[in-house]
């Protein structure tokens, strides 16, 4: 989940934000990869990535991307 303000008004996708900031805490072990993430975190962690490419293709969790920052 990207978590943050957005300029769009989406109703439903502004609940699911508030809800999964409450259970994101709760997320641990193999759950660890559904923990919500900042807008601006992720485009650290993909600027990082992106200067010590090993991969053509790789999907990052949040656990991998949270090392990268």
């Amino acid at each position: 989940m990207i978590m943050g303000n957005r300029i769009e008004k989406r109703f439903v996708e502004k609940i699911m934000i508030k809800i999964w900031s409450v259970f994101n805490p709760f997320f641990a072990g193999k759950a660890n990869k559904y923990k919500g993430i900042s807008a601006q975190n992720i485009a650290r962690a993909m600027n990082n990535a992106a200067k010590n490419q090993s991969a053509n293709i790789r999907i990052y969790h949040w656990a991998e991307m949270k090392d990268l920052l």
